[in-house]
C-alpha cells in the first residue's frame, strides 16, 4: 500500500508539473535563413476639430518588406529587414504616393528606392519577441541623403514626406515589435494571459500597454487576443526625417529634435485603445495574419491654441513564406 501511496503521488507531481509548464510552446523560433514577406496595411481617418467645424481625412498606408531570421549562438534571433514598396494615399481625392510608381516617372525617385532596398537592418529578437538591440537607421540615411541631393525640389519633398515615417530608429523597433512581440516565451495553455510593453515614435512617443490572452489553438495555429491601453510619453512632438525637406543642406535629424511652427513649440497628449486577433504558427512562432483597430483621441497644443484630433486605424498584418 505504501509503494501504491508513493507511486500515486509521483503521477501527480507529475502531471501537476506538466500543467505548470504548458502545453503550447509559445516561443520566438523561426527556423535558420528563412525568408518572408511582411505587409502592413493601415487604413482609416483622421477627424480634426477646428473653429466649430470637423475635417475628416482618410488615411491609408501600404508597406511592403522583406525579412531574414537566423539562430545565434545564445538562441536568440538575428531578424535582416529591408523595405520593398510603400504606398501612401489620404484626403478625400484619395492622392496616391508609392516609392514604385514615382520611380517609373522619375530616374532619380528610382535610384533612391533601388538603394533603400538594397539597405538591410539587423535587430536581436528573445524568445517572446522583443527587439533587445536598437535598430540603426544610420546606414539608411546615408543612402536617402546621396540619392536626393540631386532631385529638384519638389521631388525631394514629395520623397522627404513619404520616407520621415520610415527613416526612424525607434519606429523600426516599434514595428517588429507590433509584429513579432506577442509571445510568452514559454508553454502555456489555452485561456493563459500575458503582458508586455511597446514604445514606439511616430510624431509623438506611443506607449503601448498590451494584454494578451491564448484563446485557442486549432492546426497548429494559435489565436491570441490583444487588448492595449495608449499613452504618450512625451508631449514634445518630433517629426524625424523633417530636415530632408529642407534644402541644400540635408544633415541628419535628430530623433528628439522638436517640431515647431514659425517658431511655435508643437506639443501633444493622446491617449486611446488597441484590440484585435493575433494568429501564431506555433512552430516558428511568428505572427501569419493579425487584425487591430486602434483608436485615439487628444489634443495638439500650438502654444495656447488646442487643436482637438481623433484616429480611428484598422491595422493588418500579413507574413508569407519566399
Amino acid at each position: 500500500m505504501k509503494h501504491f501511496c508513493q507511486a500515486f503521488l509521483l503521477v501527480l507531481l507529475v502531471a501537476a508539473a506538466g500543467c505548470r509548464e504548458g502545453k503550447y510552446d509559445l516561443r520566438f523560433q523561426p527556423a535558420d535563413d528563412s525568408r518572408y514577406r511582411l505587409q502592413t496595411d493601415i487604413s482609416g481617418k483622421v477627424t480634426v476639430k477646428m473653429l466649430g467645424q470637423e475635417l475628416k481625412q482618410p488615411m491609408n498606408t501600404s508597406i511592403s518588406s522583406l525579412l531574414r531570421f537566423d539562430t545565434m549562438p545564445d538562441g536568440n534571433t538575428q531578424v535582416a529587414f529591408a523595405y520593398e514598396d510603400y504606398n501612401l494615399s489620404q484626403g478625400k481625392d484619395k492622392t496616391m504616393f508609392s516609392l514604385d510608381s514615382l520611380s517609373q516617372k522619375d530616374s532619380g525617385a528610382l535610384r533612391v528606392l533601388d538603394m533603400m532596398s538594397s539597405v538591410e537592418f539587423s535587430a536581436t529578437i528573445s524568445k517572446k519577441g522583443q527587439v533587445l538591440t536598437k535598430v540603426s537607421t544610420d546606414s539608411l540615411w546615408k543612402v536617402v541623403e546621396a540619392g536626393l541631393q540631386p532631385l529638384e525640389e519638389q521631388l525631394r519633398k514629395q520623397l522627404a514626406t513619404a520616407l520621415r515615417p520610415l527613416i526612424n530608429d525607434d519606429m523600426m523597433s516599434g514595428m517588429l515589435e507590433q509584429c513579432f512581440y506577442v509571445l510568452p516565451g514559454k508553454k502555456v495553455n489555452e485561456k493563459a494571459k500575458w503582458k508586455n510593453q511597446i514604445r514606439m515614435k511616430s510624431i509623438f512617443t506611443m506607449v503601448i500597454n498590451n494584454d494578451f490572452e491564448l484563446k485557442s489553438v486549432k492546426n497548429g495555429i494559435a489565436e491570441i487576443a490583444l487588448t492595449s491601453t495608449i499613452t504618450n510619453a512625451d508631449q514634445q512632438v518630433a517629426m524625424p526625417g523633417l530636415a530632408l525637406a529642407s534644402p541644400p543642406s540635408l544633415g541628419q535629424p535628430k530623433d528628439n529634435t522638436a517640431f515647431d511652427i514659425m517658431g511655435m513649440k508643437l506639443d501633444a497628449d493622446f491617449k486611446g485603445k488597441q484590440q484585435g486577433l493575433i494568429y501564431v504558427n506555433l512552430g516558428t512562432g511568428l505572427m501569419q495574419t493579425a487584425r487591430l483597430q486602434q483608436q485615439l483621441s487628444g489634443i495638439f497644443k500650438i502654444n495656447s491654441i488646442e487643436i482637438p484630433m481623433d484616429m480611428d486605424m484598422k491595422i493588418d498584418y500579413k507574413l508569407d513564406g519566399l
